[in-house]
């Protein structure tokens, strides 16, 4: 996600580098990182929410903490989203700038953690960032300058906060079964299709029901990976000894038949969470990880480690570091050499970004520094 960010800016390269007009029924493998990050997060869901209760979470403890991690990944995305678009500076107290470091700041210190702060002081931070976000919050003023922040589109970790409360929620009603949950991924498409329905567009309630088609398309494929997960690995309570081949095989194949199938009503589009991207990317994550699995562990593969390990176990600090540097940078109004922006020196530049991101993110976890919602 970091590296396509920062490609996105840079002119002159090919189409496939980019992510592909809302109407042009394509996809490029920038349109597949974001349904990778959902795909992995429904990946994590059955194990993550397993080693809660056999640390003695109960049904309702593990239901408020999936509203907690949930509503803290929709109000930073709300707020994020708000930095970049929707604004009227020149009716703010403060810059815009100066505004989102003020956001990470109150965020950090939420949910943030370091081995030199204490825990006893742990609520009182959380009480001053919380105040600080509603300060802020009351600062901001956007359109005419007396609009307030608005969801806008909810942001990326918004998008994948509403996904993961609705598929965490279904996980602890059906559990691992297996049929259910592939129906329900199936419902997602069926939602869009519903959304598209010129007959219930035409019933004002039932338009209304069927209109969050990005949260239904987003929750498929949070489903695709949480299926994913059951058949590579089992129930976390009884893992399998082997993966599920035959049924992974029949899935990724289902999946591209049906986004096939799909395809010629709605297109592939990104921009339009069409059935055909959501399928298409959830089959390329599943084969990803089939390959991956193979690598790591099957074959033992542990390369990676070094250098991700700090990225895989902080992934949201990851996220954040850039925003927080960009924002930096228009505080103090500097930019990147207009080079770093063109061509191939712009996309070699956005793989050494990107490493830089990765060495400080290590750099701040091996110092203690976390990012925990």
């Amino acid at each position: 996600m970091i590296f396509v960010n920062c490609l996105a800016g840079v002119k002159g390269i090919p189409a496939w580098a980019r992510h592909m007009p809302a109407d042009a029924d394509a996809m490029s493998f920038v349109d597949v990182v974001f349904p990778a990050f959902l795909f992995i997060v429904g990946m994590s869901i059955p194990a993550a929410l397993h080693a809660r209760a056999q640390r003695g979470d109960n049904l309702p403890t593990l239901r408020l903490h999936i509203f907690a991690r949930a509503g803290a990944l929709i109000v930073l995305g709300v707020f994020m989203v708000n930095t970049e678009d929707g604004f009227n500076e020149a009716r703010m107290p403060i810059s815009i700038h100066l505004w989102a470091l003020l956001v990470y700041l109150c965020a950090f210190l939420i949910w943030g953690q370091a081995r030199r702060l204490s825990d006893r002081g742990l609520p009182i931070r959380r009480a001053i960032g919380t105040l600080g976000l509603l300060v802020l919050f009351a600062v901001f003023r956007g359109g005419d300058g007396n609009q307030a922040m608005t969801p806008q589109w909810w942001g990326i970790l918004g998008l994948i906060g509403w996904a993961y409360l609705i598929v965490s929620l279904i996980y602890l009603t059906v559990s691992d079964r297996l049929p259910i949950l592939l129906g329900l991924m199936l419902g997602c498409s069926l939602y869009f299709v519903a959304n598209r329905s010129a007959a219930i567009a035409g019933v004002p309630g039932l338009a209304t029901l069927f209109s969050q088609f990005d949260a239904a398309s987003d929750s498929g494929m949070l489903l695709a990976g949480l299926i994913t997960a059951l058949l590579f690995h089992g129930k976390p309570q009884a893992p399998l000894a082997t993966p599920r081949w035959r049924a992974i095989v029949a899935l990724l194949i289902a999946m591209l038949a049906l986004g096939t199938l799909l395809r010629p009503a709605y297109g592939i589009s990104k921009i339009h969470a069409t059935p055909s991207w959501c399928l298409y990317s959830s089959a390329i994550c599943v084969a990803v990880y089939a390959v991956v699995y193979r690598w790591v562990d099957v074959r033992g593969w542990q390369g990676w480690r070094p250098a991700l390990a700090a990225v895989a176990e902080q992934p949201l600090l990851t996220y954040l570091i850039p925003f927080v540097i960009e924002e930096g940078m228009g505080y103090a109004r500097l930019d990147w050499p207009a080079v770093f922006g063109e061509g191939w020196v712009g996309v070699l530049w956005s793989a050494a970004y990107t490493a830089i991101v990765v060495a400080l993110a290590r750099g701040l976890v091996q110092r203690g520094v976390r990012m925990k919602l």
